[in-house]
């Protein structure tokens, strides 16, 4: 099966900014991780998806999702 779309995005983005919050506010690693500060985590940790000649763009974004490079300081 092949998906697309936000319905499908959601639960990504929502689950990797639970785990950036649990490690920024609840592991005490960053205690004001929310709003524009969580976003900019997310923004810095997404990879570029071939074929993205210009980031961020109106079809993918910023591209794939990492919270493992989200982290990365």
């Amino acid at each position: 099966n092949y998906v697309t779309g936000t319905s499908f995005a959601t639960p990504f983005v929502t689950a990797a900014a639970a785990l950036l919050m649990q490690w920024g506010i609840v592991l005490n690693n960053d205690p004001f991780l929310f709003g524009q500060k969580l976003k900019i985590y997310l923004i810095k940790g997404a990879r570029p998806l071939i074929g993205d000649a210009v980031i961020p763009n109106s079809k993918t974004g910023y591209g794939a999702i990492c919270v493992e490079d989200s982290l990365k300081l």
